[in-house]
């Protein structure tokens, strides 16, 4: 889910995240904003990264705030049922070079915490839950976005927040993993009301 939010509108203009090998143009005024804690502590997770792949953003308060705005921006999800494979990471990354990928959503990676990330120019977003091992969700930047990347707020491991400076004002991606008919019906609407409270702000 992506919105944009400023200080002229308070209501939300909202687009549905398309596939990988889709493009997202985006504009419009006003939209929600996402309250709460955000988090920038440069945890990198325990699983799915070796030392040689992956490093902390300690340096992120000194890099230079951009302000985003393109027509286009190319968005994908990716349900990679696990990312605690030492080297996935990387390959992953790949991947979505190859193919131009901007913002890529991940479900199912499975680490614990949350946290902050680089590999290479990308920046990775983690929001798991405090065992890991299952759930577990995150947002990977290439580096015009990273660049961009005004805050985030870890609400669980089902849900994820990552706002962006834009010329159009903070560009809102929530990244999700919902849970399937298998689970506990209070653990759904546990899941769905948070959805939708975060989408009422």
């Amino acid at each position: 889910m992506i919105s944009f939010s400023n200080q002229k509108s308070d209501s939300p203009v909202s687009f549905e995240t398309p596939r990988e090998d889709q493009d997202s143009s985006f504009t419009g005024e006003g939209g929600s904003t996402t309250a709460g804690n955000s988090y920038d502590d440069g945890n990198v997770p325990d699983g799915g990264c070796g030392k040689h792949e992956c490093r902390a953003s300690s340096n992120h308060k000194k890099r230079r705030k951009k302000k985003l705005f393109k027509r286009n921006m190319k968005v994908g999800t990716w349900n990679v049922q696990t990312m605690m494979n030492l080297g996935k990471m990387q390959l992953l990354v790949q991947g979505l070079d190859s193919l131009g990928m901007n913002v890529t959503g991940l479900c199912e990676v499975r680490w614990n915490g949350e946290g902050r990330f680089n590999v290479g120019e990308h920046t990775v977003v983690y929001s798991g839950n405090t065992k890991g091992g299952s759930n577990g969700v995150a947002i990977i930047l290439d580096k015009n976005y990273a660049a961009a990347l005004k805050s985030f707020n870890a609400i669980n491991d089902r849900i994820l927040v990552v706002k962006l400076n834009t010329k159009k004002g903070i560009l809102n991606i929530i990244q999700v993993y919902a849970p399937t008919s298998a689970c506990l019906l209070e653990e759904i609407e546990e899941f769905y009301n948070n959805l939708q409270n975060l989408c009422k702000r």
